[in-house]
């Protein structure tokens, strides 16, 4: 082994023993949350009612390659974890909605802006800041509402 191999190979372990990290003593959890192991997240999501195993698989299916095929189930578990109470999941819901080119305060009222306002006010329910935010940017009185 050349040096510079040696030097790695002793830093990684010499890492991983500080840090008490094993590749063995990882959680489910652990490996779902700071791998995107999917697996994992859907074990957690769909055993445990882990709500951020829930978050974190939607986003794993919607960075995929075939994120198109996954959509009914990535709208899905964004609304679970949201209704489980994990404000970052009603966010990741409300970005689902479509509020293409819904921009004017005509359009407040049509479907991907009610979508999104919905989604965004829970959020902002849960205590998220980014969610009161985004719900404000998406609330204008509306005629008749």
């Amino acid at each position: 082994m050349n040096p510079r191999a040696a030097r790695t190979v002793f830093f990684t372990l010499s890492f991983s023993a500080f840090f008490g990290l094993s590749a063995g003593c990882q959680s489910a959890k652990d490996k779902c949350l700071m791998e995107m192991n999917l697996s994992s997240c859907r074990t957690n999501c769909e055993s445990d009612g882990d709500m951020e195993g829930c978050n974190q698989l939607a986003r794993g299916l919607h960075l995929s390659v075939d994120s198109a095929s996954h959509t009914t189930e990535i709208r899905a578990l964004f609304e679970r974890a949201c209704k489980g109470g994990l404000a970052v999941g009603c966010v990741n819901r409300g970005s689902q909605c479509n509020i293409n080119g819904l921009h004017g305060p005509e359009e407040k009222a049509k479907p991907g802006i009610v979508c999104a306002r919905k989604w965004y006010s829970a959020a902002c329910k849960h205590g998220s800041d980014n969610g009161c935010q985004l719900a404000d940017k998406y609330t204008v009185p509306a005629v008749g509402r």
